[in-house]
């Protein structure tokens, strides 16, 4: 006859609570090792202000002070719509009523206006006066002629006036003198220089042209001046 077992002293009645029990060990053991190599930092939990300090550190200077000066371009792009165009001033300017109208009968003082007078040189060169000087024989000449019939009445006058001196033939002496003369506002012959590489020369050269007549005055602008005049004198030789 066999024996019969305690249910209360049976060991496969505890089986399964050992087996979680070691469950448990090896997970906590686990645990254990894996916080020893890989500990697990808490986390920090900060408040706002901790926030905004923390932003503050990190932003570069230079980025906020281009963050204020961006409402001053804003500011400037949004005042230039406000100028009023052209247009808009002289229609608020035409609805604005004057304070102090003028009476219809308001007398508008003078303004003098000042006019340009051009400055008349002393003596002007014969090929820059405007009315050239009028030589005997040349008045019925139409005056886009008179100064070729001037100079061409100077040369004949000349021509037929002009005597080679004794003394420069003896000497078989010739050459050309540089008269220079003005034919004054009065019509006249005043000699201004004259230039000859002999003083025999020189002498009839002015002799010649003191003896030219008198002649109607040149005039610029209107106004009766002195006119200059060169005129080369040839002395040649000839046996």
């Amino acid at each position: 006859m066999e024996p019969k077992k305690n249910p209360q002293k049976d060991p496969a009645r505890f089986s399964s609570l050992f087996f979680s029990v070691a469950i448990a060990l090896l997970t906590l053991t686990s645990l254990f090792v894996l916080e020893a190599f890989f500990p697990i930092n808490e986390p920090v939990v900060q408040t706002q202000n901790s926030i905004e300090e923390v932003l503050v550190a990190e932003i570069p200077m230079d980025k906020i002070v281009l963050e204020r000066t961006a409402p001053v371009h804003q500011v400037v792009t949004t005042t230039l719509p406000t100028q009023a165009s052209p247009d808009n001033e002289v229609e608020d300017i035409q609805q604005t009523p004057s304070p102090d109208p003028e009476p219809e009968n308001s007398i508008v003082p003078a303004v003098a206006i000042p006019t340009f007078v051009e400055p008349i040189p002393d003596d002007v060169p014969l090929s820059f006066v405007h009315e050239v000087p009028v030589f005997p024989g040349c008045e019925k000449v139409p005056k886009e002629q008179r100064r070729s019939c001037l100079e061409q009445k100077i040369r004949s006058f000349i021509t037929n006036n002009q005597k080679f001196p004794e003394s420069a033939y003896a000497n078989r002496q010739q050459g050309k003198v540089w008269v220079e003369f003005l034919i004054t506002n009065t019509g006249s012959i005043q000699i201004v220089q004259v230039r000859s590489p002999y003083p025999v020369f020189e002498n009839e050269a002015r002799r010649v042209i003191n003896k030219m007549p008198k002649m109607i005055p040149g005039k610029q602008n209107g106004k009766e001046i002195h006119v200059r005049y060169t005129i080369p004198i040839t002395f040649k030789y000839e046996e």
